[in-house]
């Protein structure tokens, strides 16, 4: 990150996350509507004065909320492969996702980048991992699972098939 002539940026960040989520789980399925906040406070140490008259400040404050609601089930039958019992899941799952969108264009990248893709990140609201970036976003996920387990309880097949719906564009960027 380079700002007006300065080759290397120095900061202290300062960060908190408070998530408050109500898990409703059973045998055959959940549901777990989460509210999640975000702090985070940077007080840059060596701006020079070409990037302050830029209208750089020395101090940063960032918060940005956000809240999903998951839910999915768990349904499964006996059956047989080749002779070989198994049992068979089938494991539908949605997610709605909302981060309203925050300028993060003062903040320079430290330690984040995109989340390395996986069925499971489909189903993370936010699309970067580290501190510096919270990407925003209004989404629905949805996905469906299913998985083979033999008679010793062991996993032997798994198939995943995902995709998010987003309403609007998303502005944050790793730039």
């Amino acid at each position: 990150f380079k700002l007006s002539g300065v080759d290397k940026i120095n900061a202290k960040r300062f960060h908190t996350d408070v998530t408050l989520s109500y898990p409703l789980e059973n045998a055959w399925g959940f549901v777990t509507p989460k509210v999640q906040t975000m702090r985070t406070q940077y007080a840059f140490t060596n701006l020079d004065e070409t990037a302050l008259e830029d209208g750089y400040v020395e101090e940063h404050t960032r918060n940005i909320s956000i809240s999903s609601l998951e839910a999915g089930i768990y349904l499964e039958r006996s059956m047989s492969w080749f002779n070989f019992p198994f049992i068979q899941t089938l494991e539908p799952k949605v997610m709605y996702a909302h981060i309203p969108y925050t300028d993060q264009s003062e903040i320079p990248i430290f330690d984040t980048t995109e989340t390395t893709f996986s069925y499971s990140s489909l189903f993370s609201p936010n699309r970067f991992t580290g501190n510096d970036r919270v990407g925003d976003t209004e989404q629905v996920t949805l996905g469906v699972s299913s998985r083979f387990i033999n008679d010793w309880g062991s996993e032997v097949f798994r198939i995943s098939l995902g995709q998010i719906m987003y309403f609007q564009d998303r502005r944050v960027a790793l730039n």
